[in-house]
């Protein structure tokens, strides 16, 4: 597990002296060239109705340490853009916006991964997309005080709130069972916190997670952040997360979920002791219970990749292999 980004130490590029208590970013005056510890990074696609909810989120931090905002739209076409420009204007010592002229994700790029975490100066990286927001002024405080102390926690999550049609009454405490630690063996079946929930070591992944051409690249870097150390858990709700009924999980193909087969060769390549088999479960279950467009071979494929790769890791006996099979039954019935 050494293809990761170079190690260097505080004193030779976060070389700063922190402030004897945490102010908001807005008010902090570091000196010219001061390196960010932390990077937010946030990406935005006609996001017009709640951008400035998440940036006031980053801009209300209060920390003792140098912050950086980078922000990518991706070429929206509903204002949302000009609201990212107003803040750069305003906050130019904190914010650099890219501002797309075309779609990058619809030819098979991610943001993230292509323009904001390369130019990331900071030691951390914070992640928050521009329909969601954070509610706490101390959240990324919070979070650099556990990873800073110990450099075996490679991330720091926290609870947050998931909403319905912009209304918190209509919406639920996720996870509902925190772990105080989360580890591989909780992250391969499924989500356990949002990705506008994690501070992590930017260290901790391999330079080779910028090039990786997969769809879930959340879950893809949550497993990458696990083997590479501790995951610890903040049971306390720091952020939101909006949950749009017509949002891109809504749209997924079988073509477009495939891509997630190439995930457990990139784990294995870092990490030669991940368990390939018990991944591959996972992304065979997907593939017949989500994609909008699959036809009947595809899901009959994709459900004896399930049925092979249980049999191999051990779990074809146990509940949740069943309660697959009934999904993927269910399914087969609609469509004959």
């Amino acid at each position: 597990m050494d293809d990761s980004y170079p190690e260097t130490s505080v004193e030779e590029l976060w070389d700063y002296q922190p402030l004897s208590t945490p102010v908001p970013i807005t008010g902090q005056e570091w000196p010219v060239g001061t390196r960010p510890l932390v990077s937010i990074c946030c990406i935005t696609h006609n996001h017009v109705n709640f951008i400035r909810d998440a940036i006031e989120g980053f801009l209300m931090q209060e920390t003792s340490f140098p912050v950086e905002i980078l922000i990518h739209d991706d070429a929206s076409t509903d204002g949302t853009a000009e609201v990212v420009r107003e803040y750069e204007k305003k906050y130019p010592r904190l914010i650099s916006a890219i501002i797309q002229k075309e779609n990058q994700y619809s030819q098979g790029i991610k943001p993230n991964q292509e323009f904001n975490l390369p130019r990331s100066a900071g030691k951390y990286i914070a992640l928050c997309e521009g329909d969601d927001y954070w509610v706490k002024k101390t959240k990324i405080q919070q979070q650099f005080g556990w990873i800073e102390a110990d450099p075996s926690i490679s991330c720091v999550s926290h609870d947050c709130w998931r909403i319905f049609d912009g209304d918190i009454q209509n919406g639920s405490r996720f996870p509902k069972r925190a772990k105080l630690r989360w580890d591989v063996e909780d992250l391969i079946d499924g989500r356990r916190f949002h990705t506008n929930t994690i501070l992590f070591r930017k260290s901790s992944l391999p330079s080779a997670f910028l090039a990786h051409k997969v769809l879930s690249g959340d879950r893809l870097l949550f497993l990458y952040l696990a083997i590479s150390g501790k995951i610890l858990h903040i049971d306390n709700v720091l952020s939101v997360y909006r949950i749009n009924e017509n949002g891109l999980s809504q749209t997924l193909t079988y073509s477009q979920l495939k891509a997630d087969l190439l995930m457990p060769r990139y784990l294995s390549d870092f990490d030669p002791s991940f368990p390939v088999s018990r991944l591959r479960v996972a992304i065979y279950r997907t593939l017949f219970c989500y994609p909008r467009d699959v036809d009947k071979f595809d899901l009959v494929r994709a459900y004896l990749g399930y049925v092979f790769y249980s049999l191999i890791s051990g779990v074809i006996f146990k509940r949740q292999f069943f309660g697959g099979s009934k999904m993927f039954l269910r399914r087969l019935v609609r469509m004959l």
